[in-house]
């Protein structure tokens, strides 16, 4: 369990999100999975290097 609070959590999250969409074009997106794909997308975060050249090969 995480020792930050949920507050603290809350406003991270929040943080994190106002940067990522103020920087959107810093972001390559190599893939999107709906929430019943969750599973999957975990697995896909975890592999290394290019996406894109994984699946296009």
């Amino acid at each position: 369990m995480s020792d930050t609070s949920l507050d603290r959590q809350s406003s991270d999250v929040a943080a994190a999100k106002m940067i990522a969409m103020a920087a959107k074009d810093r972001f390559d997106v190599a893939a999107t999975y709906g929430l019943g794909d969750l599973a999957e997308a975990a697995q896909h975060a975890q592999w290394p290097g290019d996406a894109r050249r994984r699946q296009a090969g």
